[in-house]
């Protein structure tokens, strides 16, 4: 999605790398907070392998009930959910585990509604996820200070794979790239 969002269907995870900030010692550090807006990703029809044609005449009844064919379409919440969770991890530290009740769209996805491409095609139009605000634990800060960085890695177990969504600042619901925020001291 050309930077505005990543998408992952089934299991597995997204890794991102961070340096740490120049100028930040660890003793000035109070804490730090990640922060990012997900959501679960299901796999449309249009996205399986060897999908894309809709065959059958629709005004005799025929073709398919399976509106996420269409490759112009992202199908918009209903009450049909698919839920995910995610697992955070920073420098191989647990941070947090968090349920993912659906992957929505809606007119709450303004954003992914007002970035599309003027191409007369729609990319997830109106997808969004939640907030994510996960406290970064003291030893995962610790060792991202020996190190030089965090290693900041979102799974999604095999025992509930439905997927994972990381929207960037110009695409779902909040305005807002996977961020670090660091508290110092006072």
């Amino acid at each position: 999605m050309d930077g505005l969002k990543v998408n992952g269907a089934g299991s597995g995870f997204f890794e991102y790398r961070v340096a740490w900030p120049s100028g930040i010692q660890l003793a000035d550090l109070d804490s730090a907070v990640f922060v990012a807006e997900v959501s679960s990703k299901e796999l449309f029809g249009k996205d399986r392998e060897g999908s894309g044609r809709i065959e059958g005449d629709f005004m005799r009844g025929r073709g398919t009930l399976d509106p996420s064919l269409n490759p112009n379409a992202y199908p918009m919440t209903d009450e049909r959910l698919y839920p995910s969770a995610v697992t955070l991890r920073i420098n191989g530290v647990t941070a947090g585990r968090a349920a993912l009740a659906d992957d929505p769209a809606d007119h709450r996805g303004i954003l992914s509604w007002h970035y599309q491409k003027h191409d007369r095609r729609l990319r997830e139009a109106g997808s969004y996820g939640t907030l994510l605000r996960v406290a970064v634990p003291r030893d995962a800060l610790e060792r991202a200070a020996a190190l030089g960085q965090l290693v900041i890695r979102l799974e999604v177990d095999a025992e509930l794979p439905g997927g994972l969504a990381i929207y960037g600042r110009r695409f779902g619901r909040y305005p807002l790239d996977p961020t670090v925020i660091f508290l110092l001291r006072r």
